[in-house]
């Protein structure tokens, strides 16, 4: 069921709630199931540090940036992961992890990874980790929700 509503001066259409996870080997599927969806993929030291974004299938948090683009963009298919637990999968995509890396914090860094048509279509290496990139992201996959003028 397709309804309307706006958001802080922005009409969005709502549609179905699409947020979860994607465990390790189960990347492929998903790419078969979605062809268009957004993957977020985190170090497990996220937690502890002060990124914006943080995961929100822990609920480590009480409020979560992720919950609320859950509830103004439901249509968007948005995964999450832990780098070092979908590695393998990450490197089937052939994403050079190893660039991840930083080596000076001893951590992953995290990326926010589009597919479009069934192909890693942009990655937030080129941009930032943060929310505007999931925004810009959900309106290319996801051109209903542009704001109409």
């Amino acid at each position: 069921m397709l309804e309307e509503v706006w958001y802080r001066g922005l009409q969005v259409l709502i549609l179905d709630n699409m947020l979860g996870v994607i465990n390790p080997g189960e990347a492929i599927h998903k790419i078969a199931e979605h062809k268009k969806f957004i993957w977020i993929v985190y170090d497990y030291s996220i937690n502890d540090s002060m990124a914006g974004i943080k995961p929100f299938f822990d609920k480590k948090h009480d409020e979560n940036i992720l919950e609320e683009f859950n509830k103004v963009f439901p249509d968007a298919v948005i995964y999450e992961s832990y780098v070092q637990d979908v590695i393998d999968d990450l490197i089937g995509f052939e994403f050079d992890v190893d660039d991840w890396w930083d080596d000076k914090r001893k951590y992953f860094q995290s990326v926010i990874i589009k597919f479009d048509k069934g192909w890693v279509s942009e990655t937030s290496r080129t941009s930032c980790f943060c929310p505007r990139t999931i925004t810009k992201y959900i309106f290319d996959l996801y051109p209903q929700y542009i704001p109409q003028e």
